[in-house]
């Protein structure tokens, strides 16, 4: 599955991405019409009971994450949370949560107690403003506080927007 027209990501095993494009009325020509890198890029990542540290996107180019939502049909049984880390290139090699990660989000999604079934759950970016902006080779993680015991049907969607 191709991130835009043409192109080749690094992705998870179980990673999704959807291409959103702009309205043609906001275009001024038609080269920019066909452009694919003008819409927003969705990235859905399943997270599950058996969800563990892990990378998940590597960034094709310069991107700026928008938004970050968290869905489930069944919460975690504790007080679980699921954080959304930025591993810059200049930091790589590193562990999921280790020295030299950023936060992308003011603070973790609670997945457990805390979390509504059904119920979108929508993540504050965090206030320093670089940590949502992704230079090309970035990596992005998600860091699990503890087991998702009971966790179901949960999944983390993370909008983009190339800068």
């Amino acid at each position: 599955m191709s991130l835009f027209r043409n192109e080749n990501p690094n992705l998870g095993s179980s990673s999704t991405i959807h291409e959103v494009s702009l309205p043609s009325t906001s275009m001024t020509s038609t080269s920019e019409v066909d452009h694919p890198l003008l819409g927003t890029m969705i990235l859905e990542v399943p997270i599950a009971a058996a969800t563990i540290d892990e990378y998940i996107f590597v960034a094709p180019m310069a991107l700026q994450i928008k938004a970050v939502r968290f869905f489930c049909t069944v919460v975690a049984n504790s007080i679980q949370t699921v954080a959304l880390q930025k591993v810059p290139v200049a930091s790589q090699p590193v562990a999921v949560n280790g020295t030299g990660t950023v936060a992308v989000t003011a603070a973790a999604t609670p997945v457990g107690s805390g979390a509504t079934a059904n119920t979108p759950a929508v993540s504050a970016l965090s206030t320093t403003a670089a940590a949502s902006q992704l230079a090309a080779g970035d990596l992005l993680a998600i860091h699990i506080s503890a087991a998702l015991t009971s966790l179901v049907g949960g999944f983390m969607q993370i909008e983009m927007r190339k800068q």
